[in-house]
């Protein structure tokens, strides 16, 4: 990958736009070589995400209201400065011939062509490993927790699982940190506040949110993503075919108590040979979602 390096600000652009106005690294492309030459390998609310080469992604920046987008390179100069081996932080800004701020640019994450992301965990057989994943997740989510970072969109596909088996989460870049909130608004941020009727802590957010996206994996079959009321959790955990410990951690998790803990001495604890819901339990489970 060539990194070109700074020269001195074209008069035509503002200091804001230009992409010389940065501590981080630089990466120039031809406009027209986006989708040719650097194909299209996701998108979201804020733009589409291109293959650079075999190490790195490039983000550009295409649905952000413009007046949103000092604030938004402010923050990728913050989170610019991170490294975590699971997650994609920004590594350098990313512009066109015209010289100006597009984007951003980070890991590519090698995956193995069978589970590439976590949504595809719901076809692992392997309970062993399904739980070995989720504990790796969950490791990385409270390592992140412990530097500030929000993750607000805890979701499957925002998880990727890198060639070694290991995690990888992406759109990093609209967590909230510090005096940086989401550039786009999770929607999940709202599940908590939707069943139990009141709001609870960012990171209590993230804890309730992953336990959830991890309950169901053991329980296929259920909807447990659409429950509306405390009652589907409170119903869910004496179904579980689980230790007492257990179930006392997830009924903390599963209300509106403050200060949840993570979802992981319970994973730790479930017996990968028997199943903890029957389908009885699911058809129950479903009639009172």
């Amino acid at each position: 990958m060539d990194l070109i390096t700074k020269k001195t600000l074209d008069s035509k652009l503002s200091y804001n736009e230009s992409l010389y106005n940065t501590t981080l690294e630089i990466l120039k492309i031809q406009r027209s070589n986006l989708y040719k030459i650097y194909p299209q390998i996701g998108y979201g609310d804020e733009g589409s995400v291109h293959k650079y080469d075999d190490l790195t992604a490039l983000k550009i920046f295409m649905f952000i209201k413009k007046e949103l987008l000092p604030n938004k390179y402010k923050k990728l100069e913050v989170f610019g400065k991170y490294r975590d081996e699971s997650f994609c932080f920004p590594k350098g800004l990313v512009g066109y011939e015209d010289e100006q701020k597009e984007g951003y640019f980070t890991d590519l994450v090698i995956t193995d062509g069978k589970l590439k992301t976590f949504d595809q965990l719901t076809f692992l057989k392997d309970i062993r490993q399904l739980i070995k994943y989720l504990l790796k997740a969950n490791v990385a989510i409270e390592r992140i927790h412990k530097e500030g970072f929000i993750i607000g969109d805890v979701k499957s596909d925002n998880i990727m699982i890198d060639i070694h088996g290991n995690p990888r989460f992406v759109d990093v870049d609209n967590y909230a940190f510090e005096d940086f909130d989401f550039d786009v608004f999770p929607g999940r941020r709202d599940w908590f506040k939707r069943i139990f009727g009141k709001d609870c802590s960012p990171v209590d957010s993230d804890n309730f949110l992953y336990a959830m996206m991890c309950l169901q994996y053991f329980a296929y079959g259920t909807l447990l993503d659409q429950a509306r009321t405390p009652t589907y959790f409170n119903t869910l955990i004496k179904l579980l075919d689980i230790d007492l410990e257990s179930k006392e951690i997830l009924k903390i998790i599963f209300s509106d108590a403050e200060n949840k803990p993570s979802i992981g001495p319970v994973l730790k604890k479930i017996n990968p040979e028997v199943k903890i819901l029957t389908k009885n339990d699911i058809q129950i489970l479903n009639r009172i979602y």
